[in-house]
C-alpha cells in the first residue's frame, strides 16, 4: 500500500474516531432527517457561519469577539423595508443595511445571547414578519446540529470567542444555566487562555505520545493538502469542461441561426417568384394557347412556347430578385420557378388543342386560321357574354371588322391576325371607325403584340389595344364604364 494511501486511510479512521468522540448526539438530529441549517467551510483561524436559504431569504449567523452574535438576512423574493424574526419566545428586530439594498441585519445583545441560542435550538420553526405584510415560515430543522458543529469547530481550531462559543460551552441539547459572558476583547484574557491550554497540553501529552501526535498531525495535514488539491483540480477541470460545452453550444446555435436565415431568404425568393407568376397567370396562359399545337399523331408540340420562358424570366423574375437582393438564390430556386411557370400557363389548356395547319373554323383560335375566321372568332367571344356582335363585310367596312352593342354601349373592333407586332394603321382605322359608326368605344384586337408607336397613338386617341384572350374582360368593363382598364 502506498504511503499516500496509508495517510489518507489514517485520516479517515482518525476522522471517524473524532466524530464518535465529538459528534452529534442522535437526539440533536431532526426526527424527519431534514436539515435546513448548516455551517460554511471557512479559512483556518476564522469561525464558520451558520446559514440557511428559505422562502426567498438567505440567513447568515456569525460570531466574533467584536459583536458576539450577528444576524444577516438577504432578501431575494420580497420588496421590504424592515421586519422582525420571531423564534419561540424571542423576537429580534431586523434593520436594513444603509448601503446594501435587500440586506438586513442585527446584533444580538450580549445579555440576550443565551435566550437567542436556547430558542434557536429548541424551537422547531420560526416566522419572519415583513413590512409588506407577509410572514414567511422559517424551518429550524438542523439548528442544534449547526450550533454543535460551530462549537466543535471553534473548540478544535483554538478560535478565541466568548461564551457560549468557547470552551467550556453549554450543550445546546440541555437547558443553559449560566449567564452569557461579555465579549473577550482583552489581549491578557487571550494570553491567559492560551497559557492555560498550553499547560493542559504539557500535563496530558508528554514524551513519545506527543511525538506520535505530531506525526499524525503532519500526516493528516499532508493528506488534507493532497485531497484539497485533488478536489480543486477536479473542480477546475469540471468548470473548464462546462465552459467548452457552453462554447460548443453557442457555436452550434449561431450556425443554426445562419442556416435558418439563409433558408428564410431562399423561401422568400421563391415566394416572390410564385406571386409574380400568379399575377401574370392570364398572359402566360394566353401565350401557351397561342404557341402550342398537336402534330398529326396527337403529340403536343411546345417548341414555340419554350422561348416565352426565358423572356418572362428576364423581364419579370430577374428584376424582382435583384430588387430584393436575392439574385444569389436564383440557381437554387430556378427548377421550381420554371416548373411553376409551365404549370400555371398550362392549367387552362383548352378542351380541343388545334393541330397544324388549321385552314378554317372560327370557334377555336389558331395562329394558322384565316383572317376572316379570326374576325368571326372575336365576334363569337362577344356573343358568348351577351353582346350583339357581328363581323362586317370584308370590303367597304370603313375600318371596322366587328361591331357589337349592348345596353346602349357600342364597340368597334379592328381584328389583326399577325405574326409581327401591329403598327399605327390599325389604330387609325379603329379611331376612324368609332366616329363613322357612332360607337362609344374602339379597340384593336390581335394575336400578336403592338409597336411602340402604335401604343403611343392609341393612348392619344383613346383606342384600347388587346389580345383576343382579353376581349371578354374588356367588354365586361365597358358595361360598367371602365373600358380603359387594359390601356394601351
Amino acid at each position: 500500500m502506498s504511503p499516500k494511501l496509508i495517510l489518507i486511510s489514517s485520516f479517515i479512521i482518525f476522522s471517524n474516531v473524532s466524530y464518535i468522540k465529538y459528534g452529534y448526539a442522535t437526539s440533536t438530529l431532526p426526527a424527519s432527517g431534514q436539515v435546513d441549517w448548516q455551517i460554511t467551510d471557512t479559512a483556518i483561524g476564522e469561525a464558520p457561519i451558520i446559514y440557511s436559504d428559505q422562502s426567498g431569504l438567505k440567513f447568515g449567523i456569525s460570531a466574533s469577539s467584536s459583536h458576539l452574535i450577528h444576524i444577516d438576512v438577504t432578501d431575494n423574493a420580497h420588496k421590504i423595508s424592515s421586519g422582525s424574526w420571531k423564534i419561540g419566545d424571542y423576537t429580534l428586530p431586523l434593520v436594513p443595511e444603509p448601503d446594501e439594498a435587500g440586506h438586513f441585519g442585527a446584533d444580538v445583545p450580549a445579555a440576550e445571547t443565551k435566550a437567542f441560542v436556547h430558542n434557536f435550538t429548541a424551537a422547531a420553526s420560526s416566522t419572519i414578519q415583513l413590512s409588506d405584510g407577509t410572514t414567511p415560515h422559517i424551518s429550524l430543522a438542523g439548528s442544534s446540529v449547526a450550533i454543535d458543529s460551530f462549537n466543535k469547530y471553534v473548540d478544535t481550531h483554538g478560535i478565541l470567542l466568548p461564551l457560549p462559543f468557547a470552551q467550556p460551552h453549554i450543550s445546546t441539547t440541555e437547558s443553559p444555566t449560566e449567564d452569557v459572558a461579555a465579549p473577550m476583547t482583552s489581549s491578557a484574557s487571550a494570553a491567559s487562555s492560551l497559557s492555560s491550554n498550553s499547560k493542559l497540553t504539557d500535563d496530558n501529552h508528554s514524551g513519545p505520545s506527543s511525538f506520535w501526535m505530531v506525526v499524525i498531525a503532519v500526516g493528516l495535514a499532508f493528506s488534507g493538502v493532497k485531497i484539497f488539491q485533488a478536489i480543486s483540480r477536479h473542480k477546475r477541470e469540471k468548470q473548464e469542461h462546462e465552459i467548452q460545452i457552453a462554447e460548443a453550444r453557442r457555436i452550434e446555435t449561431e450556425r443554426q441561426k445562419a442556416i435558418d436565415a439563409d433558408n428564410a431568404r431562399t423561401a422568400h425568393a421563391l415566394q416572390l417568384c410564385i406571386e409574380e407568376i400568379k399575377a401574370k397567370e392570364n398572359i402566360l396562359a394566353m401565350k401557351w394557347r397561342q404557341n402550342i399545337y398537336q402534330d398529326d399523331y396527337g403529340t403536343l408540340i411546345t417548341k414555340k412556347w419554350e422561348p416565352e420562358i426565358p423572356a418572362f424570366l428576364n423581364s419579370r423574375i430577374m428584376p424582382l430578385l435583384q430588387q430584393y437582393n436575392l439574385l444569389d438564390k436564383w440557381e437554387i430556386i430556378r427548377p421550381e420557378v420554371i416548373t411553376e411557370i409551365n404549370r400555371v400557363a398550362s392549367k387552362t389548356v383548352p378542351d380541343i388543342i388545334p393541330t397544324e395547319p388549321v385552314t378554317s373554323g372560327p370557334e377555336i383560335f389558331s395562329p394558322t386560321m384565316s383572317p376572316y375566321d379570326y374576325e368571326e372568332h372575336c365576334a363569337i367571344l362577344l356573343r358568348q357574354i351577351g353582346w350583339n356582335a357581328r363581323a362586317t363585310v370584308a370590303s367597304g367596312d370603313q375600318g371596322a371588322d366587328v361591331i357589337a352593342d349592348k345596353d346602349g354601349k357600342k364597340i368597334v373592333l379592328q381584328c389583326k391576325l399577325y405574326s409581327n407586332p401591329v403598327g399605327n394603321d390599325a389604330v387609325q382605322q379603329a379611331f376612324s371607325a368609332m366616329s363613322y359608326y357612332d360607337c362609344t368605344h374602339s379597340a384593336v384586337v390581335s394575336n400578336a403584340g403592338f409597336t411602340t408607336s402604335a401604343r403611343q397613338l392609341a393612348s392619344k386617341n383613346g383606342v384600347t389595344l388587346l389580345n383576343h384572350d382579353q376581349l371578354q374582360d374588356y367588354a365586361r368593363d365597358v358595361e360598367i364604364e371602365d373600358g380603359d382598364r387594359y390601356g394601351t
